[in-house]
């Protein structure tokens, strides 16, 4: 029996935030916590340690579930550099909340994980731990800019973290039905031939 291969044709854009575009913004009644900033950075650390193991691919493929269905204003931008480093998007099981995949090099993981860390100083800090939509818009006038972040960085990443419900390694196999089963390629800018060697 032959194994049919399904491909979605297309591109997912991932335009680079305008220069000099709004300034961002919290929800409203939205609090963004050391505590959530702690979780996502250890997430960060998890899905480090998950690649150091593994060298099947040249960088890392890293999956961030947020907290709704996001518009396209609301993804990442700070946390995660670079241009087209979007390379799968689906939903959760329930249809609730956005699953989005990007392709980052590991010196860019380790990045992410250092501006967390100093994300997580400064909100320690200067702001006694937490930040609700109000004392965000406050935060950019009491902002006392740190070498590694500087005020737009910084409430960058709190909005980040703030769509973010967690962050981590979709290695999941789907079962679509008894002895069939449900896999996903990403386009890593490498030859499949090659990593399909490796695999055995």
């Amino acid at each position: 029996m032959n194994n049919r291969i399904i491909q979605l044709k297309g591109e997912i854009s991932h335009m680079p935030h305008p220069i000099g575009g709004s300034s961002p913004t919290l929800p409203a009644g939205a609090v963004v916590t050391t505590t959530h900033l702690n979780s996502l950075k250890k997430d960060l650390e998890d899905v480090q340690s998950y690649w150091e193991n593994n060298e099947l691919i040249e960088g890392v493929l890293v999956s961030v579930e947020y907290t709704r269905i996001v518009a396209k204003s609301n993804r990442i931008k700070e946390l995660f550099k670079g241009e087209k480093i979007i390379r799968g998007c689906k939903f959760t099981s329930d249809g609730q909340r956005h699953i989005i995949t990007y392709y980052l090099s590991k010196e860019d993981l380790t990045e992410s994980i250092g501006k967390l860390e100093s994300a997580l100083k400064i909100l320690e800090g200067q702001f006694g731990g937490e930040l609700n939509s109000a004392q965000f818009e406050l935060a950019r006038q009491s902002y006392v800019p740190e070498e590694k972040l500087t005020k737009s960085a910084f409430l960058q990443m709190i909005r980040d973290c703030c769509y973010s419900q967690r962050i981590f390694v979709d290695d999941q196999v789907n079962d679509s039905r008894e002895g069939d089963y449900l896999v996903s390629l990403y386009d890593i800018d490498q030859n499949y031939e090659k990593i399909f060697e490796k695999l055995g």
